[in-house]
């Protein structure tokens, strides 16, 4: 299955940060993506956000330290944005999701980010006819080879092994969740990877248009794995999820968990919000707020970084 190269721009790497000896070394352990919704008051913006597995989240504030997102820029290199604001997490217990309302200044940063209209709701599973044995793949972090300049996001591919037909149970938690089984070697560091379902691209015979509208569509967010070692782990920051074989299946978290998150009452207060202000300024974004300057030094650049750090909004 051909993979468009505009779906490696969707991710990012997580990381967190370790001071030693005066030096700071970043430990690579998940991967987040970009999405975005469509503004309803501004034609022509949306909003984005980050998305990724909440366990994520918990496993850096562990460890100790806050989490870094390692973004590509359009200088051909990756920089390290520290996350200081707080994540949104589901109301329902056992969703293993967090999602954070940040966009990358694009005069800096080099991304994609995937729309929401590009979702495998259930309207989209009825008409595509998509079910099990349908081809799909995930796009994150291989924690052996993050890239020494830039993020070198990887491509794994899959089927559908089966349906969240009945709930799973967190072994830790007790709590129950629905997920796909997805037949795809998951290892260290694709934890909050986005998952794509795949489909053949067929034409009607008589009139030679294509039949399908999208060629593929956003599935789910990884979730773990299972291992011969343990049931069920989740992905970590760390080198021991590294030695364990995995038996090949995946644990997926359906997609429309996201857009029940993204349509809460909170976060659509938040968008409305935020597009009353941008109406106010005419900002040229609705999430990052920075202007796009018409010359662009490296004092602009480091100042730009700097203000990203602080300034990460929903």
């Amino acid at each position: 299955m051909r993979v468009p190269d505009d779906i490696l721009g969707c991710v990012c790497f997580l990381c967190v940060k370790e001071t030693k000896d005066g030096s700071d070394r970043f430990h690579y352990g998940g991967t987040g993506f970009f999405v975005s919704l469509p503004s309803e008051s501004q034609p022509g913006t949306s909003h984005i956000y980050v998305v990724t597995a909440a366990h994520n989240i918990e496993k850096a504030q562990r460890y100790g330290s806050n989490l870094y997102l390692r973004v590509n820029t359009l200088t051909g290199e990756a920089k390290h944005v520290e996350v200081q604001q707080p994540w949104t997490f589901p109301e329902k217990n056992g969703v293993d999701l967090a999602i954070l309302g940040w966009a990358p200044p694009s005069s800096i940063f080099h991304f994609r980010t995937i729309s929401i209209e590009s979702c495998a709701t259930e309207a989209v599973f009825e008409k595509e006819d998509i079910g099990l044995g349908d081809e799909l793949f995930c796009v994150g972090l291989f924690t052996q080879r993050h890239g020494t300049k830039k993020n070198q996001p990887i491509v794994r591919s899959g089927i559908i092994a089966a349906m969240p037909s009945e709930p799973l149970e967190d072994t830790d938690t007790r709590f129950e969740y629905d997920a796909y089984l997805a037949e795809v070697r998951s290892i260290g560091g694709l934890s909050g990877s986005p998952v794509f379902v795949g489909l053949p691209d067929v034409f009607h015979t008589a009139t030679i248009k294509r039949a399908r509208e999208k060629l593929f569509y956003l599935l789910g967010v990884i979730r773990g794995h299972w291992d011969l070692k343990k049931r069920e782990t989740a992905l970590d920051f760390a080198d021991d999820e590294l030695n364990q074989v995995n038996m090949g299946i995946a644990l997926v978290t359906p997609i429309g968990e996201l857009i029940t998150m993204l349509n809460s009452d909170e976060l659509k207060k938040q968008r409305r919000k935020s597009e009353e202000v941008f109406a106010k300024q005419k900002a040229p974004t609705l999430d990052s707020g920075f202007p796009e300057p018409k010359s662009f030094t490296k004092d602009d650049f480091e100042s730009a970084l700097k203000k990203a750090s602080r300034k990460i909004t929903p």
